[in-house]
């Protein structure tokens, strides 16, 4: 039997290692979501069972941000923030595509040797049927999924930072506005460009509260 290039304990760390980035991506997704649910809560003022069970009522992310967007159009603030909300949910709903990659995917590890991805795990749209060198826009390599952690885990932060805020003007969930516009998309496509990480830095980000 011909050498395959690869062990069997190397398939299984390789299959793991990606489980393990599969985990966290999903993980940081959840607290967007989570904490989309919770501005939900507070701009309708519902009693938070209520408006959690309401919010997730809808099936699918698609339907529960388009009753988001309508209360944004319809509860105004005060102070007004209703660009940065308006702005998390936009980037939220485009960072779906990402989401629904890694859920609706099928994990295989490639063993065929002439492939681009020979001794990888990846995840490979359900859709798609295997060929030697699938179209890249049906993969999801390990790389792509340390990015969409970080840019999920960004965002999470950004909209867990507006609840977190106090009512001072200086510290106006505003100011991330020009970040949030900058992230990437789609979300595993690349990380967020150095210069925009310092110029607008998520400060005191240890001391976010993730609200549930």
């Amino acid at each position: 039997m011909p050498d395959p290039g690869y062990t069997a304990a190397d398939q299984n760390a390789t299959e793991e290692a990606l489980k393990l980035r599969i985990g966290r991506a999903v993980a940081a997704w959840s607290f967007v979501e989570s904490s989309l649910a919770t501005w939900f809560e507070r701009l309708t003022k519902m009693h938070p069972v209520v408006s959690r069970k309401t919010f997730y009522s809808l099936t699918g992310f698609d339907a529960r941000a388009r009753m988001l967007r309508a209360v944004i159009g319809t509860v105004k603030t005060d102070p007004d923030i209703s660009a940065y909300l308006t702005a998390i949910v936009k980037k939220a709903s485009q960072y779906t595509h990402t989401r629904n990659m890694i859920v609706h995917g099928d994990v295989l590890f490639v063993g065929y040797s002439k492939s681009k991805y020979f001794k990888q795990a990846i995840i490979l749209q359900g859709r798609q049927h295997w060929t030697e060198e699938p179209p890249d826009s049906e993969v999801l390599t390990a790389r792509q999924l340390e990015i969409a952690a970080e840019n999920f885990g960004r965002l999470a932060t950004i909209i867990s930072l507006g609840l977190n805020w106090d009512g001072v003007q200086e510290k106006s969930p505003l100011r991330f506005l020009e970040l949030i516009r900058a992230m990437p998309n789609p979300a595993h496509s690349s990380r967020l460009d150095q210069s925009v990480a310092e110029r607008i830095p998520l400060a005191d980000t240890d001391q976010v509260r993730w609200w549930r």
